[in-house]
């Protein structure tokens, strides 16, 4: 009993170094690339209620932007749970070579860190980004988010929505997006499931029981603060529910969504037909055809960054939209 106590004390101990370490990595290559490290703190205002260190930074993020870039409206990357920036290093250094500014937001408390941190509510998420983007001279954005980012994504999309002549929403890409149906199956497939598969069991292990990101799935994340009932841009004259309110924004003309077809947290059949035929967003049997609903075959859950074709399609998008 004791040797294997301290076993696993070991064991997470060098994890924990092991991702200290990753991620210092990863801060050194961005700013080998060209990209800054930025903070914005938020004023009490802005804030839905009290923090215990109202001095500390709200929002930490990465910034670049090229001379003379082809394309002067910037990308914003929103990352998802996991082992922070990290694991997303190389899709970034890609994005860091479309020619237009990128901004890359950090999410710390869904990142495998060693110390709790406080967070944003999504709808407080909203003005600090806001705040940055207009901190380096920005008044609109394309917003790229990945999973958890998609639901930062949505929550600027409804605070914002692009039928507004002032949204900051220039275009929009979402990838694995959860903000779609959110209150089907995603808290329970994700935080109380029994892993079956690989890549189930792989998300349980480094995702779900990681005792930061479970604090916020238990604690923070309410499925009404997370999803949207998006109306698609052809259709941007029609009114939404009642019922919906704020919570079904236009969605700007640009606009992509990629969705894994064997997803392990949602059934994307479920969000592609809804997405097809209560939003109205325009389909592709062709990978690459710029059309604003893609299923990725065969796929999982983040498995387009380990995926060639589809990584090269979702660069282009970052570059065209």
């Amino acid at each position: 009993m004791f040797n294997g106590s301290c076993a696993l004390t070991l064991s997470t101990s060098f994890l924990i170094q092991l991702l200290w370490t990753a991620n210092v990595l990863a801060g050194l290559i961005f700013k080998i690339v060209g990209l800054t490290k930025y903070n914005i703190t938020l004023d009490s205002k802005h804030r839905s209620r009290d923090v215990s260190h109202p001095d500390t930074s709200d929002l930490s993020y990465w910034y670049m932007s090229p001379g003379n870039p082809e394309n002067e409206v910037p990308l914003v990357f929103i990352q998802g749970i996991g082992i922070g920036l990290i694991q997303y290093i190389h899709f970034i250094v890609a994005l860091t070579r479309i020619s237009r500014p990128l901004m890359v937001i950090e999410v710390p408390y869904v990142s495998n860190r060693l110390f709790q941190t406080d967070c944003l509510t999504p709808d407080e998420t909203y003005p600090a980004i806001e705040r940055a983007l207009k901190a380096h001279g920005h008044t609109k954005a394309t917003f790229m988010g990945h999973s958890l980012g998609t639901m930062l994504c949505a929550a600027v999309c409804r605070a914002s929505s692009a039928a507004s002549q002032n949204s900051i929403v220039a275009g929009l890409i979402l990838i694995d997006p959860i903000c779609f149906l959110t209150h089907h199956s995603i808290a329970r497939n994700f935080a109380y499931r029994t892993p079956s598969t690989a890549s189930q069991l792989v998300m349980d292990l480094f995702a779900s029981r990681e005792i930061g990101t479970s604090w916020y799935i238990m604690r923070r994340f309410c499925w009404n603060q997370s999803v949207m009932f998006p109306i698609a841009w052809a259709r941007r004259d029609q009114e939404p529910l009642i019922c919906q309110g704020p919570l079904s924004p236009v969605l700007p003309e640009n606009t992509r969504v990629y969705l894994s077809e064997n997803d392990n947290l949602l059934d994307m059949s479920k969000v592609a037909e809804y997405l097809k035929t209560q939003v109205g967003l325009e389909t592709s049997e062709k990978m690459g055809e710029g059309k604003e609903l893609l299923v990725m075959e065969g796929l999982d859950h983040a498995q387009y960054l380990l995926q060639p074709r589809w990584f090269s399609t979702i660069l282009q998008a970052a570059r065209d939209c």
